[in-house]
């Protein structure tokens, strides 16, 4: 069967890349307006605790949406081959791990979170704050992990549109089940937990709905797959896995530091930050994302015209939004500080303005290294793609994290994102340039 034979820039941003950043924009505007609430409803310690949780659930998160990356790439490349058959039973076999694990990892996280949060010295009433949230989370952990994956092989149905209404669809039950249960029904952090657990087992329902309804390429079937097999999926998205589990470890770090130097006023505004950089990487990881299955299936019948193409239109995108976003956040920095603080606190806004600031300049690299990522990802290059990830969110981070509050103080945590991304760059270039010599 041949596959994605209309490549034009207009094809593929309709089909693809628009779906998916649409997608990718309404949970994080939904994310930030989350967060919005939490600061100007419930205070910094509700802002705090959040951000002291979030790193760790976010890892849980990831460990689906690596099997379902891995397995995408494993799938697209079979499905390149004409193999339909095993591509099914990958995709079933892969839904099925991702339930179970994330089960496991919900009992986990209930067992194990007071732990972790004495071992960072949180006070009592941040602690109950974050228990309170992630117990939540842990009960709806397995169906709420799936709405985080099956986007994936949606897409690889040719079905991103339907991905990207479902995104709105769910996103704007999730604001309004978010202001009916803080600000109708005051549930506090409970409720915030509760309404994004509805609204992603929501999404998770609607997500699966196709696969059972419709004549797409992946259908479910007897899932079988062997374990090797299985460690080659996990290998394969184990770069995305790290990724997101890095920058998690990463920010959990970066919050013991700011807990030592500002109290937890640096952690709020620091979870503050990362719900705008959520939205701004969603963007640039929608649109590399959206075409890797396309690269994937070109790399596997080594069509060097069709992956140069897609390449050129992916750089073009990535260099347009991050100068913008440069632009909308030095100008509007005090005006993105304001949305998130209790009563105009004036400290809280005065703090954040300029930790946005000096965050917002690792924009100028991280395009870059996001796409090399990814492309690596999709040529079926794990080791150098998880290379990057690592270096990008952990390593070049821990080190950097470690000296400049040093000589800078606070301001040094949120200055280390721009030094850690400028030094990964010249890795980057690198490697997509040997990658690229098929």
């Amino acid at each position: 069967m041949q596959m994605y034979q209309n490549t034009s820039f207009t094809a593929l941003c309709k089909h693809y890349i628009a779906p998916s950043v649409v997608s990718a924009v309404f949970f994080s505007v939904y994310a930030i307006i989350d967060g919005i609430i939490v600061g100007s409803y419930l205070g910094s310690e509700s802002l705090a605790a959040m951000g002291l949780v979030m790193p760790f659930m976010f890892i849980s998160f990831a460990l689906a949406d690596m099997i379902a990356i891995g397995s995408s790439v494993q799938i697209s490349l079979r499905l390149g081959r004409g193999k339909a058959q095993k591509a099914c039973e990958i995709f079933s076999a892969c839904v099925l791990a991702i339930v179970l694990i994330s089960y496991c990892l919900g009992l986990a996280l209930y067992i194990g979170m007071e732990f972790l949060l004495d071992f960072m010295s949180v006070s009592e009433s941040i602690k109950d704050l974050c228990v309170e949230y992630l117990e939540v989370i842990a009960i709806f952990m397995p169906i709420i992990s799936l709405s985080y994956a099956l986007d994936n092989y949606l897409r690889i149905c040719q079905k991103g549109v339907y991905v990207m209404w479902v995104g709105v669809f769910v996103v704007l039950c999730n604001v309004a089940l978010v202001c009916l249960f803080v600000i109708v029904l005051e549930l506090e952090i409970f409720g915030v937990a509760l309404a994004m657990c509805l609204g992603l087992s929501l999404g998770t329902i609607l997500s699966l709905m196709p696969f059972f309804t419709q004549d797409l390429v992946l259908k479910f079937c007897y899932p079988k797959m062997k374990l090797k097999k299985f460690l080659t999926v996990l290998y394969n998205g184990s770069s995305e896995f790290m990724d997101t589990a890095s920058g998690s470890l990463f920010a959990i770090f970066a919050n013991a530091t700011l807990l030592k130097l500002s109290g937890a006023l640096g952690v709020a505004v620091y979870a503050a930050i990362l719900y705008i950089d959520g939205l701004v990487v969603s963007v640039i990881m929608a649109a590399n994302g959206s075409l890797q299955p396309l690269l994937s299936y070109f790399f596997a019948k080594r069509d060097r015209v069709q992956i140069k193409h897609i390449l050129r239109i992916l750089i073009t995108i990535n260099v347009a939004f991050s100068l913008f976003v440069l632009a909308i956040l030095g100008i509007f920095r005090a005006d993105f500080a304001g949305f998130f603080a209790k009563q105009n606190n004036a400290e809280f806004i005065a703090f954040m303005s300029l930790a946005l600031l000096l965050y917002s300049f690792g924009y100028i690299a991280m395009w870059f290294n996001a796409l090399t990522n990814g492309v690596l990802t999709a040529f079926d290059k794990p080791t150098l793609s998880m290379l990057i990830s690592l270096s990008t969110n952990l390593i070049a981070p821990l080190a950097f994290l470690m000296i400049l509050p040093r000589f800078w103080g606070v301001e040094g945590v949120f200055i280390v994102h721009f030094f850690a991304e400028i030094c990964v760059l010249i890795v980057s270039v690198i490697l997509l340039k040997k990658a690229l010599q098929l």
